[in-house]
C-alpha cells in the first residue's frame, strides 16, 4: 500500500520527481567513480600476494659538502644485504632505463621502452599472470626474456611467440614467456623482462665500489614471520662495516634507504624514481566528489521542503486519520529510500555508459570499470553511497514535513514557514559557492599550466627534433649523419647532447675552486657538443662558448649557467678552476670556466632553476637535435628520414619534436586540470537542476500575486526583475563566501611549483558573473512564461 502511495505521489509531480531523480543519478555516479579511482590510487601494489614483505632499497651518501639520495642502487647491494640478514629471503634487480632499447625480429626493428634486465627471482617476488611459458623456469639462464601480452602481440601478431628469438644488441634472446599486462596500479611497470643479470657480476667493480655506482632498482623479499624493524635495529652495524668511506670515495658514507612497496606510489620522493601519485590530487577529487553528492541531495531537500504546502493536506488527513509523527517519518524515509533505489540504478547504467562510450580511463590513465561480481569491495562502497544519499536527502525533509500540524492545514492556513525559507536560499547559496569555487579553481589550474608550457625557458624548443641514439650501428655513423643532415635544405643547425634540454640532467660532485679552496660541489652537468648552445638558442653573457678551434675545451673547459655563479658568490666566475683528470695517484690537472649562459630550465617547471655546468662531449652522445625551418616540418622529417635510410638502413629513425616532449612533463597536472573540468561541469549542472525545479515551483505558487501585478499594469519585465532580485542576491552571497575557498584551494595546489602565476580577480569576477546569467536565464524562463498568462487564466486557477 505504501509503495502505490509513493508511486501515484511521484507519478502526480513527474516534473519534480524527474529532476530528483536525475540529480541524484548524476552525483551517485560521480561518487561511484570517485570511489573506484580512490580504490585504485590506494590499493597500488597490493595486487602482489607478498607485498606485504617486500622492500626496496635505494642509496642515501652522506658526504662533508651535503647529502644525495637516489632511489637506484649498486648491483652488489641486494646480494651484500641478503649475505648480512637471516630475515631476507631473497632479492632482486632491474636496471634502470631512461630510454627505449632496439629490439630486432625477422629484419623489422621495434623501439620498446619498459624492458629491463633482471634476476631470475623477479618471477618469485612478483606475481606475474602467465598466458605462455612456465613462471618456475621463464627467466632461468642469461638469454631468456619475457614479454608482456602487449609488446608481443605488437611484433608477433597472432603467431606464437614462444621460442622464438628477438636480436638485442650482439646477443638472441629466446622468448621464454608471455604474461598479462600489469595492472595499471602498480608504481613500476614493465613491458618486458631479460635474464642477462642471471650469474653477472659488477662491471669489474668490487662490492663496496658498486655500492657507488648506481644504475639498479633494488627489492628484498622478507622471510614470513620476520619483520623489517629488526632488519633496520642492525643497519647501523652493516654502514659500520660496509658503508663506511675510503680514500677513494672522498669521505662519502653509504646507507641504504629501505621503502615498504606499497608506500612507494604516495611517499616517495626519490631521484630517478618511477611516476608518482600525489595525494593533494586525491583529495580534491574526493572533495569534489563529495560535494556533487551533496548537491545532488541538496536538490532533493529543496524540492521536498518547498512543496511543504501541496503535501499538507495529505499530511494532515494523514494525522487526523491517527497517524504518528514516527509513522509519517517512516513513510517519508521510505519515500526518500525508494528514490534513492531508482537513482542509484540509473547512476550504475550511467556509469556503465560513461565508461564505454567517453575517455574517461584515459585522462584518469586508469583501468576502471564496473565488476560488481569480481569487486566486493565496490558493492559494499555502492551500498555506503546509497544509504549516504538516502540519509542526506530524506531525513531534513521527513522530520520538516511531519511536523506539520493539521489544524492549520485543513483550515487551509498553513504556509511555508520563514525558517524554511532562510533554509532553503542558504542551501541554494551552498550550491552557488562550491560551483562558482569549482569553476574558479579550474580555470586558474589551465591558466597556471598555459604558462608552464608557454614560459620562456631559457633556449628556443620550436622546430627541434629530438633524435635519439639507441644503436651502436648509428653511434659509429654520427659524424657522416651529422654532415648529410647539415647539407639538408630544411636543416638550420644540429648539435648533440647526452641529456633533452628542459627535461633532465645528471648529478655527480666536482672539485671546484671556492673561496675555501679546491671544494667538492655537487653539480648537476650537462653533455654537449660545441654547436649546443648555437644550436639551442642559449645566449653567453659573459666569457665564450666552446671553441672546436681549441682541441684542449673537450677537456678543461666548463661553462655554466647564472644560478651556478650566484650559488658561489662568484663576482669573476671566468678563469676559476675545476679538477678535469685525476689519475690513480691523486695527480691532478686543472680546467677553467670559460663562460656563463642566461639560465635555463633543464627540469620540470615544478622545480627551482637548478646550478648547471657543461661540459663538452668526449664520446657520442645519446640525443641528435636538429633545428629545422618553420613552415612545413612533414617535408623537412620527410627529407631527414630519406638521409637517414641512405646511411642507416638496418635502423629505423625514431623522432619527436623537443616541444611536445617538455609538453609531457605536464601531463599529470592537465589531466587534473581537464578532470576538475567535468567535475565543475557535474557541479553547475545539478545546481542549475536545483534551481530550475526551485524557480518552477516558486514561480507556480506565486501565480495569483503575479496575474494581480499585471492587472495592475506590471510589464514582463517588471515582473521578471522581480523574481530575479531575489536570486540575484542569492548568487552574489555565494560569490562573495566562494572568494576565499578559491584562494586556499587554488594557492595550496600551486605551491608545487617553482614558477608561479597568482590569483586573477577578474576572472573570479568573471566567473561569479557567469553564475549570475545561469541564474537570469533560469528564472526568466519560467518568470516570462508566467508574465506571459493571461492574468484571466492565473486568477480563475486560485
Amino acid at each position: 500500500m505504501r509503495f502505490k502511495l509513493i508511486l501515484r505521489n511521484l507519478w502526480k509531480t513527474k516534473f519534480y520527481s524527474f529532476l530528483n531523480i536525475l540529480g541524484l543519478a548524476i552525483g551517485m555516479s560521480v561518487a561511484i567513480i570517485t570511489f573506484l579511482y580512490l580504490q585504485s590510487e590506494w590499493t597500488y601494489d597490493q595486487h602482489y600476494s607478498k607485498h606485504e614483505r617486500i622492500f626496496r632499497v635505494g642509496s642515501r651518501y652522506v658526504k662533508p659538502s651535503g647529502e644525495d639520495r637516489y632511489s637506484l642502487s649498486g648491483m652488489a647491494l641486494g646480494k651484500m644485504l641478503k649475505e648480512e640478514f637471516t630475515e631476507i629471503e631473497s632479492f632482486v634487480r632491474f636496471n634502470f632505463i631512461s630510454e627505449k632499447w632496439l629490439f630486432q625480429y625477422d629484419n623489422e626493428s621495434y623501439f620498446l621502452d619498459g624492458i629491463h634486465e633482471t634476476d631470475s627471482t623477479a618471477l618469485e617476488i612478483f606475481d606475474f599472470d602467465f598466458i605462455q611459458g612456465d613462471p618456475n623456469t621463464a627467466l632461468d639462464g642469461r638469454n631468456s626474456i619475457i614479454l608482456s601480452e602487449t609488446i608481443a602481440q605488437r611484433i608477433f601478431g597472432d603467431e606464437d611467440p614462444m621460442g622464438k628469438s628477438l636480436k638485442f644488441n650482439r646477443a638472441n634472446l629466446m622468448i621464454t614467456g608471455v604474461y598479462k599486462d600489469l595492472p595499471k596500479n602498480t608504481h613500476f611497470i614493465y613491458h618486458g623482462l631479460m635474464s642477462t643479470y642471471n650469474g653477472g657480476g659488477n662491471n669489474g667493480l668490487t662490492d663496496r665500489q658498486s655500492l657507488n655506482s648506481i644504475g639498479d632498482y633494488t627489492y628484498i623479499l622478507l622471510k614470513e614471520g620476520t619483520s623489517i624493524e629488526s632488519v633496520k635495529a642492525r643497519m647501523p652495524e652493516w654502514v659500520e662495516k660496509y658503508g663506511q668511506t675510503s680514500e677513494e670515495d672522498e669521505n662519502s658514507i653509504f646507507h641504504p634507504i629501505i621503502e615498504p612497496l606499497t608506500d612507494i606510489h604516495f611517499n616517495s620522493d626519490l631521484p630517478y624514481d618511477r611516476p608518482q601519485g600525489n595525494m593533494s590530487y586525491l583529495y580534491v577529487f574526493f572533495s569534489v566528489g563529495l560535494l556533487i553528492l551533496l548537491l545532488a541531495s541538496i536538490n532533493y531537500v529543496n524540492l521536498s521542503t518547498a512543496r511543504a504546502t501541496n503535501r499538507a493536506k495529505e499530511i494532515g488527513v494523514k494525522k487526523v486519520s491517527g497517524a504518528t509523527k514516527s509513522q509519517l517519518i517512516q513513510f517519508f524515509m521510505l519515500e526518500s529510500l525508494f528514490i534513492t533505489a531508482i537513482a542509484c540504478v540509473l547512476a550504475l547504467g550511467l556509469t556503465e555508459v560513461i565508461f564505454n562510450v567517453s575517455n574517461l580511463n584515459a585522462l584518469l590513465d586508469k583501468e576502471l570499470a564496473l565488476n560488481l561480481l569480481s569487486n566486493p569491495d565496490l558493492v559494499l562502497g555502492i551500498l555506503g553511497i546509497f544509504i549516504l544519499v538516502s540519509l542526506l536527502a530524506g531525513l531534513y525533509p521527513a522530520f520538516y514535513l511531519s511536523n506539520i500540524e493539521p489544524m492549520g492545514v485543513l483550515k487551509g492556513a498553513f504556509k511555508n514557514t520563514s525558517s524554511g525559507i532562510f533554509l532553503r536560499r542558504t542551501l541554494v547559496v551552498f550550491q552557488f559557492m562550491i560551483s562558482i569555487g569549482v569553476v574558479g579553481v579550474t580555470l586558474l589550474m589551465g591558466r597556471q599550466i598555459d604558462y608552464l608550457r608557454d614560459k620562456d625557458l631559457g633556449f628556443d624548443r620550436e622546430n627541434v627534433i629530438n633524435i635519439p641514439i639507441r644503436s651502436r650501428s648509428v653511434a659509429q655513423k654520427i659524424t657522416a649523419l651529422k654532415q648529410k643532415f647539415k647539407d639538408s635544405e630544411y636543416v638550420t643547425g644540429i648539435t648533440l647532447s647526452n641529456q633533452v634540454p628542459g627535461i633532465y640532467v645528471d648529478r655527480s660532485d666536482f672539485m671546484i675552486e671556492t673561496d675555501e679552496g679546491m671544494q667538492r660541489v655537487p653539480t648537476s652537468y650537462m653533455l654537449v657538443d660545441h654547436d649546443y648552445l648555437d644550436v639551442l638558442g642559449t645566449e653567453v653573457i659573459e666569457g665564450r662558448n666552446f671553441d672546436i678551434e681549441r682541441p684542449t675545451d673537450s677537456t678543461f673547459a666548463m661553462i655554466v649557467n647564472e644560478t651556478f655563479v650566484k650559488n658561489q658568490g662568484w663576482e669573476n666566475p671566468i678563469g676559476k678552476k675545476f679538477v678535469a683528470t685525476e689519475d690513480s695517484l691523486g695527480n691532478r690537472e686543472l680546467g677553467q670556466i670559460v663562460g656563463v649562459v642566461e639560465d635555463f630550465n633543464t627540469n620540470s617547471l615544478h622545480e627551482p632553476m637548478l646550478p648547471i655546468a657543461l661540459f663538452i662531449i668526449e664520446n657520442v652522445g645519446r640525443n641528435i637535435f636538429v633545428r629545422i625551418k618553420g613552415g612545413n616540418p612533414r617535408d623537412a622529417i620527410q627529407d631527414l628520414t630519406k638521409q637517414w635510410n641512405e646511411l642507416i638502413s638496418d635502423v629505423p629513425m625514431e623522432f619527436s619534436f623537443l616541444d611536445d616532449d617538455l609538453t609531457v612533463l605536464y601531463n599529470s597536472d592537465e589531466r587534473q586540470s581537464k578532470l576538475l573540468f567535468w567535475l565543475s561541469i557535474i557541479c553547475g549542472l545539478i545546481s542549475s537542476l536545483g534551481l530550475f525545479g526551485l524557480a518552477s515551483y516558486t514561480t507556480a505558487q506565486r501565480t495569483k500575486e503575479m496575474g494581480v501585478r499585471k492587472v495592475l499594469g506590471a510589464s514582463v519585465s517588471q515582473i521578471v526583475g522581480l523574481l530575479f532580485k531575489e536570486v540575484l542576491f542569492i548568487v552574489a552571497v555565494a560569490a562573495v563566501v566562494a572568494l576565499p575557498l578559491i584562494y586556499f584551494s587554488y594557492n595550496s595546489w600551486v605551491e608545487s611549483f617553482a614558477y608561479q602565476l597568482g590569483m586573477d580577480f577578474l576572472l573570479i569576477f568573471l566567473v561569479s558573473l557567469l553564475a549570475i546569467g545561469v541564474a537570469f536565464l533560469t528564472i526568466s524562463y519560467h518568470a516570462s512564461r508566467l508574465a506571459s498568462t493571461n492574468p484571466v487564466h492565473s486568477l480563475r486557477t486560485e
